[in-house]
């Protein structure tokens, strides 16, 4: 599948979406390479405000991701995504990670849409 060379921009990434949408209700392993410069994100820590107002992640969460997202130096709403889960594989508590696991579609989504 081609998404314009890569892109991640907002038009673009509702392909991307529905196939992890459909991947995850029909519990199957989906390997995604994301190429490109995706769509840029200029202001880290108002992004992952708002996509953490929208998402309800704590502040603590809030702090973790983008501790995440700097470290993993992909400035894109891809690395977004990647900082959630990674975000997610920290958390003390099951649940927690679970929910950030399972809210990352939305935060690639929110932040491909900033």
């Amino acid at each position: 599948m081609t998404v314009l060379g890569g892109s991640i921009g907002s038009g673009a990434s509702d392909k991307r979406y529905r196939l992890c949408q459909l991947a995850l209700q029909e519990r199957v392993p989906l390997v995604m390479m994301l190429e490109g410069a995706g769509h840029r994100v200029t202001d880290a820590p108002k992004a992952i405000e708002v996509i953490g107002a929208r998402l309800r992640y704590t502040e603590a969460q809030q702090k973790e991701i983008l501790d995440h997202f700097i470290a993993g130096g992909s400035l894109t709403a891809g690395g977004i995504l990647h900082a959630v889960t990674s975000a997610a594989q920290v958390q003390d508590d099951g649940d927690a990670a679970w929910d950030l696991e399972t809210s990352a579609l939305d935060a690639l989504r929110l932040a491909a849409a900033l």
